[in-house]
Parts: structure tokens; sequence; C-alpha cells
């Protein structure tokens, strides 16, 4: 199709007329359109357009119908590319750079519009320039709208990104986010249904655990000091969730004739509804079957039998709309129990007439009748009976070891439970945690034994012997004493319990000799040390003989060991070394064990952990544990905080930079360091370098300006591809902080930032540009403007980058002048007027020139300033008079060597007057209506060396001008 041209205020429209697809004029690099000002509209096509040789990419499209734009930043800031109402499949690439194979891409940001066309945005810098291709991917083409934004302090917000549309089930959360660019700080307000202000002042609005009730629509108006824009409204729809079970029926255990209840809790927005089912979990499921009538959110099983045990699970359902929406619970497990069949007296087993008999049983699901007394002074709980005739009379004991823990015995005579009498003995606890109980039987009496449980929580397995034990005879120990492990200092007691008809005695030994004046139930051990270490016993004797008691051991345990300095806190940086150390007091050698978080380190095993080469996953809390046999201390908890260092901080890590014009920004060096190997380089002292590497695509020259990096950065260039084996590449000066070097084509290029002292760092931002043999000089440095005052020097200089030798020639044109005046000597770099005169007063401008063409320098105006004619004491003005009313100026004065202060002023810009007196008399000289400030002085004398000041009498105007007076005789100068 072809196209002819129609210029609108917004741009070009480019209009189809009958034939075949012409080739857009804008097809190729070279003739890329060109936008201007800080708004610009274009529509266009690609329709008809192809891709040249050595294209880069644009975005993540192969090139195939690029058609391209040029546009100079008129300032520095965001800037955005929409391609909105183009056709869907375009795409756009932002780039910088003169040729189509040197083409550098600028990094952007991209967005998608509501209508599926694609937007971009990135930071653009005053007086760079930048070209846009438009593309369609996979070779799409169509109509294209192109608008481009730069945005000014005085811009409104631009939306980059609205927010959408969400549908979420109640319960659920979501955010909704715009995304704009401005260039001052935005703020927001969201609105929910119109004008309801929900005051987030946030480019993002969170809902959390959506309710039906907010349901609606949610926009947002993002204001900055130059204007406010409002997003679309996105809906919110929230759906009603499923019923959430929050608290599940749980398993039973009861006693035949006992209630249950199962009873589930659950969430819903609306009414709930409940369905019990009854059954059993199979290899295919629950089979269950409902329960008539259990609709409720509770289920009560009264009187159970063991019938009833088996699953009981509920159906929870609500409707939600049209939906029905259920779950189900999980299958409660009923259990049904039976009691000991000994439970109740009436019940109680009979033990016979045995000397020593011991019976099992259970009084797990006991409980207590109504008249049942408390045994052995417990309450209650859950007993068992037993009955037992005496086949002689004698000592009886009845234990409960072996049985669940808290077991306890107690006997009685009766044969009714109301009139039951409990019988008095020696009761002792056994080292399982039951109790035995001894008495004085009678031949062919009947005894009931009950066991209970000392709480209610003692229930289980019971093994309850009876042993008739004869006559009574010597001592019978009922509660042999324990082992002691006791810490150094400490006290430690032994005890023991024994029975005896007649009264008893007591002798503990140690080590198998006797303890003097140890003759009680209980040994008590003071201030314990290692001498207190051994064996101990207890004889318990009577009239007819002594019991030994059994052997047992005290151990005494040193003391913990005491932390005197805790582990100190670490702040270091990737690859260095980290130590923590404690300070520990121990009466024994300790261990110690170091921990990252609660994982042990195997080789923190010492009183100082040192960590070489210290990784970013090392981070955390450490502590240490220090033990002895006495116990263990557990140190606080210090941090090692570990701070990455940059990526390229490795030579081996080089960031990879392409093209002819590349900008590097937004990187500091503030946890850098220096690797094994890396080359000094002089004046650059530092211990902070980072790496980036650059290949040449053809001959030419590299330009580096660094001038944005912080302070005391420098840039060194290497050739090289081993950091121990690099050669550096000679750069030379263009300026401050600027310099160039040689490249040939093909090669690397690896260029290190670092510092000019060992402490410095910061934000390192540089650009590296490549011109290309064969191309005219660039001027990297103006010449500056000056004024001067005639006879000073004036100095004006000119720096450029070249692939070939450079030749200079300064052009002149006076102020009234249009024509350019080329002088023969002004063929260098720079010019130098040693003492400037007023006729050199006018415009310069530098041509350097290399074989490939020329290009001009800025100009530079340079203004002379004539002295006043009487500026010098030679050459003050000669006056005469009784009444002289001079008007002269001092503007560009200078001060002679041998000049000394006016009136208190020193002298830098003055001029002269030279009067003879007419005859005796005073002399009045006033300034006023002269420049504020204004001062004079009076002398005699011809030369200005051995001038005597005269003299006078000050007095100020209200201008602060000077005004004196003074006496003068006849003939004086």
């Amino acid at each position: 199709m072809n196209y002819i041209r129609r210029v609108l205020a917004t741009g070009v429209v480019l209009l189809p007329l009958n034939g075949a697809c012409a080739t857009p004029d804008n097809d190729h690099l070279a003739r890329a359109t060109l936008l201007v000002g800080t708004v610009a509209r274009v529509v266009a096509t690609n329709e008809g357009a192809t891709a040249e040789p050595g294209e880069p990419r644009h975005g993540e499209s192969q090139p195939s119908r690029s058609v391209w734009w040029s546009w100079d930043a008129v300032g520095s800031g965001p800037v955005l590319v929409d391609l909105a109402g183009s056709f869907s499949a375009a795409v756009v690439g932002v780039h910088q750079g003169k040729y189509i194979t040197g083409l550098a891409p600028v990094p952007v940001t991209t967005y998608t519009n509501v209508d599926g066309t694609k937007k971009v945005s990135f930071a653009a810098l005053a007086g760079e320039n930048y070209k846009f291709a438009v593309d369609g991917a996979n070779g799409a083409q169509g109509g294209i709208v192109l608008e481009l934004r730069l945005l000014t302090p005085d811009s409104a917000p631009i939306i980059l990104e609205e927010p959408v549309d969400r549908t979420l089930t109640e319960g659920q959360a979501t955010l909704f986010v715009v995304r704009v660019l401005s260039q001052s700080p935005p703020h927001y307000r969201w609105r929910f249904n119109g004008p309801e202000d929900i005051g987030s002042d946030s480019s993002q609005l969170s809902i959390l655990g959506a309710r039906l009730e907010d349901a609606g629509t949610y926009q947002v108006t993002i204001r900055n000091a130059a204007g406010t824009v409002t997003s679309r409204a996105a809906r919110l729809t929230v759906t009603p969730s499923p019923p959430v079970i929050t608290w599940q029926p749980a398993d039973q255990s009861v006693v035949k004739g006992q209630s249950a209840v199962f009873t589930v809790e659950a969430r819903s927005s609306v009414p709930l509804r409940y369905r019990w089912q009854y059954g059993s979990a199979g290899p295919f499921g629950f089979g269950g079957t409902d329960l008539p009538g259990e609709d409720d959110s509770s289920l009560t099983l009264d009187s159970v039998e063991p019938s009833a045990a088996g699953g009981y699970r509920v159906i929870v359902s609500n409707t939600a709309g049209d939906t029905a929406q259920a779950v189900t619970s999980r299958v409660a497990n009923l259990t049904v129990n039976l009691r000991p069949p000994n439970n109740n007296f009436a019940d109680r087993t009979s033990l016979g007439s045995l000397t020593n008999i011991v019976k099992t049983g259970s009084n797990r699901f006991a409980d207590k009748e109504s008249n049942e007394p408390r045994h052995a002074s417990m309450n209650v709980q859950a007993s068992e009976w037993w009955t037992w005739r005496a086949p002689a009379s004698g000592w009886v004991e009845v234990d409960t070891v072996g049985s669940f823990s808290g077991a306890v015995p107690a006997v009685y005579l009766g044969g009714r439970l109301d009139v039951l009498e409990a019988l008095h003995g020696e009761r002792a606890s056994n080292v399982d945690g039951t109790w035995r109980f001894g008495f004085e039987c009678k031949a062919d009496s009947v005894y009931q034994i009950a066991v209970d449980g000392a709480t209610p929580a003692d229930q289980g397995s019971v093994r309850l012997r009876v042993s008739l034990l004869g006559p009574i005879a010597k001592p019978i120990i009922t509660r042999q004493p324990r082992p002691v492990v006791a810490l150094e200092g400490a006290s430690a007691e032994f005890r023991v319990e024994a029975f005896s008809a007649k009264s008893m005695t007591f002798q503990w030994r140690f080590n198998g000799a006797d303890i003097p004046g140890a003759n009680g139930p209980v040994l008590l051990l003071t201030r314990l040390s290692a001498i207190h270490e051994g064996t101990y016993e207890v004889q318990v004797g009577n009239t007819a003989g002594t019991t030994r008691s059994d052997q047992v051991d005290l151990t005494v345990l040193p003391l913990p060991p005491l932390i005197t300095r805790q582990p100190s806190s670490q702040d270091v940086v990737e690859g260095e070394t980290a130590r923590f150390s404690v300070g520990v007091q121990s009466a024994t050698v300790p261990s110690y064990q170091w921990f990252l978080g609660s994982t042990p380190i195997q080789s923190g095993t010492g009183d100082t952990l040192t960590l070489e080469s210290v990784r970013t996953n090392q981070a955390g809390p450490y502590q240490v544990q220090v033990s002895n046999a006495g116990g263990t201390a557990l140190s606080r908890t210090a941090l090692l905080s570990v701070r990455s260092r940059p990526f390229n901080d490795y030579f081996t890590n080089a960031i990879v930079l392409t093209g002819t014009n590349v900008l590097v920004t937004g990187y500091t060096n503030h946890y850098a360091g220096v690797e094994e190997g890396e080359p000094a380089v002089p004046g650059l002292q530092g211990r902070k370098s980072m790496w980036w590497v650059w290949e040449a695509w053809d001959d030419g020259v590299g330009f580096l300006d660094w001038g944005g990096s912080y302070d005391d950065a420098g840039i060194a260039v290497f050739e090289g591809v081993v950091l121990a084996e690099l050669v550096p590449v000679e750069l030379n000066p263009a300026g401050a902080r600027r310099a160039w070097f040689r490249a040939e084509s093909g090669k690397e290029y690896r260029l290190v930032v670092n510092s000019t002292n060992a402490t410095e760092s910061g934000v390192i931002t540089f650009r590296l540009v490549f011109y290309p043999d064969g191309l005219a000089p660039e001027i990297v440095q103006h010449p500056a403007g000056v004024e001067v005052v005639e006879g000073q020097p004036v100095s004006l200089s000119v720096a450029a980058t070249s692939q070939t030798a450079l030749s200079y020639q300064w052009e002149f044109r006076a102020l009234a002048s249009t024509t350019w005046i080329q002088p023969a000597w002004a063929t260098n770099a720079a010019v130098e007027f040693l003492q400037a005169r007023a006729e050199q007063t006018g415009d310069y401008r530098a041509l350097v020139s290399n074989q490939s063409g020329s290009v001009a320098s800025e100009v530079a105006r340079v203004v002379v300033h004539q002295r006043p004619h009487n500026d010098d004491f030679a050459s003050r003005q000669f006056v005469t008079g009784r009444d002289l009313r001079i008007q002269a100026s001092s503007r560009y004065a200078t001060h002679e060597a041998a000049e000394g202060p006016h009136g208190g002023a020193n002298g830098n810009a003055s001029v002269w007057w030279t009067w003879n007196n007419p005859g005796p008399g005073i002399v009045a000289l006033d300034l006023a209506g002269s420049f504020n400030g204004s001062v004079a002085a009076v002398y005699v004398g011809n030369r200005i060396d051995i001038l005597t000041p005269v003299s006078v009498e000050t007095y100020g105007n209200p201008d602060r001008t000077a005004r004196l007076k003074f006496t003068v005789s006849t003939n004086r100068t």
C-alpha cells in the first residue's frame, strides 16, 4: 500500500493510497523521523517495513518490520513511550548510538495497556539522543500510534499500570496495584464505591480476608505537586466460601451407661445445616448411614451400650447463590469400655488363705461407690476390691510393686462397705512409685483389700502381692535409702524407714566403716566435696537382730561452668574472617560446643570459634554451650552480619558492556575488596575495586567520563583475560576525570573502578563512548569565555578525541563584525595572551580537524576592559584652580606594586590626580555622588614609593561616600 504524508499538530498521519505496500520513510535508522519537545505524538505504520543487517533485538523480539524515530532529550527525567492504540503485537525498543551495528539498548521497564499494547519507561539525560524502534512480534504489522512524554517538574503523574478487576472467594486476599511516573513524590488516595475514602497513601491497596461486603469498585487518585490523575475503577467480586470447620468432633471413650457428646464448630457467612452419620471406615471409604433428626451442631448419645461403638461424622453445608457447598468432618471414634469385674465391694475377688499370693488386674474405668471410705487418706477415684483369710497369725505385707505408679493398697476388717474398719500398720513407698502396707494379722481373720490411685490420673494395671512373713523378729526396712547426686558445696540427705515391734537402733556406714554419731534414721551431709563420694548404708537393729539396708552411692559433681566473658556480635564483609570467643571459669576442664541457631558447628569445640572466608549463608545467631560434669552454661547470642560483596567485585564476574555509548550507573563499592594478584594502579590505592569488560568492535578511541562517581573514584584500563597477567592500557587525560585510550578491533578491555585511598567508597557512575576510526573528531572540552582588564593574561583551550592526528585553527571575530579571521599563529590546542589588549575583545572558536573532517567548538567570548587613563600614579591627571568639580570612574582600575592603602582601605582599584595649590588655606575634598563606599587620600611627593600622607579630617556623607579637609601652604603639589 502507498501512503501520502499529512502534517497535523500532533504529528504525522500516513494515509493509504491504492496500490502496493510502500516502504515507510523511516524504515531505516539513518532515516529516523525526528521527534522534538517534551511531548510528541505520531500516527504511522510498519506495513512494508524491513529489518536492517546487524539490527539489534527490540525488547524480546527479533527485528522484522521496524520503523525508527530519533529524539534529543530536552531535559533529564523519566520518559514514557506508549503504543496505546497500535496493533496488538507492536513492540518498542529504546537504543542509543549512531550506527545500526553499534546501538546500545537503554534499560526500560515494560507495561501492558488495557488494550493489550505495550508502553515502556526509562530515565533520560538532558542532551542525550535516543532512538525508538517500533516493530511487530513474529513479523506482525499494522497501524502505530506512538506517544512520547518527558516528565518535567510541572507534569502531573502518568499512570503506567491500571488496577485490574479481581474475583475472590470469601476469606482470600488480593492486591490492587497502580504504577505511575512522577517527577515529584506522588500521593495516593483510594476510594471504594465512588466517594467512600479508604485512605491508603500507597500505590498498593491490600484486601486481606475478603468479606462479602468488600465487593464493589476500587479507584485511586494520584496527586503530585503539579496535578492529579484518577485511575480506572477496578471491580472486586467476592463469592461466599464453603463452610470451614473450625472445631472437629473429637474421639470419645466412655464407660457403658455413660453419655457421649460429639460437637462440631463451623464458620460461614450464610446459615449452616448439619447432617450426622454413623458407620465405620473401610477400604472403600466411610460406610455411614444418616442419623434421623440429628441436625444440630452437637450429637448426644445417652446411656451408651457397647453396640454404639463405632465412627461418627457430620456433613456441614450452606448455600452460596444457587450452588450448595458442603464439607465433611473427620470421623470421630466412640469407644465403650467395661468396668473391672471387682469394681464394687460386693463383687470383690477372693484370694483364699495362701501365705504368699500374687494377683493381677486393672482399675482402668473403675469408679467409687456412694458410701466407699477413703483409702489411705486418698480420695477414692477408681478402686478394685479383694478379700483374704489369714491362715496364721503374724506380720503381713500387702505390696503393689509393679502396678501403675501411685497405686495405693488399703486393708479393712468388716463384711459390709458401710461398716469397714481400717487397719493401722506401716505404709511405705516403693522405688517405682507404688506403695506397700504392713500389718499384724490374726489367724482365720478375714481382711478386705482395696487398691486405688493417689490422684485421678493414677489408673492402669494392678499387681497385688499378699505375703505372710511370719512372727515378729528383727526390724523390717520399709523404705530403703536412695542414691544421691549433688553439687559441690551443697547438702545431701539419706533416709531409711523401718518397722519393728521393739525399739530400734541405727548406724550409718561410709565405704564399709561406721560414721561416728550417725545414729538416726536420717543422715545429713553438708558442704559436700570430693571426699564425701562413696557408698553409704545403714544397719537397723533391735534385740532380735540387725537388718542391713541397700548400699547406695553419693556422687558429688563439680559446680557448672561460669561464663565470665560473653561472645560479641560481628559485622564483616563476605570473604573476611570472623571470630567469636568466650571466657569461662570452671573447676574442671570444660568442653565447648558452638551453635549457629540450633545447629551445632562441627569444628566449634573450643573457647574460640574462627570462621575464615565467611559466606553470606553463615550469617545468623551464634551461641556456645560450655559443659563440665556439674552442668552446662549457655552464652548469650552473638549476631554475625555478613555484608555481600558486589557481584563484579571479582575479576571473573566482570560485567559485560556492549555498544558505543554505554552509561554505567547505580553501583556502589562500599563492600568491595581486592583479590590476590590484582595489579597495582598508581594513584588508585583503594581496596574496593569493581570490574567491567568491553570489547571493541572496530579500531578507534574509547572515551571515559567518570565525573558522576564519588569524589575519590578513578578508572584504570587493562588488556588480558587472567588477573595476574593483565597489561595496563595508557589513558590520555581529556579534562577533569575524563580520559581516552586507543582500542583495537576484537580486543577485550578490562575496566576497574577503585579509590585514590584505602577507605573511600561510594556511588559509581561512568560513561564509555567509542569512536571508530574514520570519524571526525569530537570535542570533549570547549573553551570558556572570560572577562579581564587590559594587561592581564588570557588563556583559551580546547580538548578533543580522534582516531587520527589532530590539527587546530583558532578563529577570531570582533564584536561589531560578522567575519571570522584565522590568525596564522593560533594553531595549537590553546591560545594565550600574556597581556591582553582592548582590541583583543571579541568571540573565539577553535576548528579541530583530522583526515576525516572538522568540527568547530562552542564560541567563547573574551572581554578586555580598558583601565582608566589615570589608573597609574605616573599617569595621574593634572588639575588646577580653586573650585573644581571632576567626573571620572575607577571601574577596571588596578593596584600598583608599591601602592599602599588609601584612607584605611587597601588600594585595589585606585585613580590618581595631582593639584598644585594656588595659596595657603583650608581645602575641602568631597566625594558625594560617587559610588557607595568610595574613599580618598591626599599625599605629597613625586614618586609612588616615597609619598607622604597629608593629615586630614575625615567625614562621612549620607550616601556612604567620603569627604575630608586639610590645610595647605603656598606652592605645594
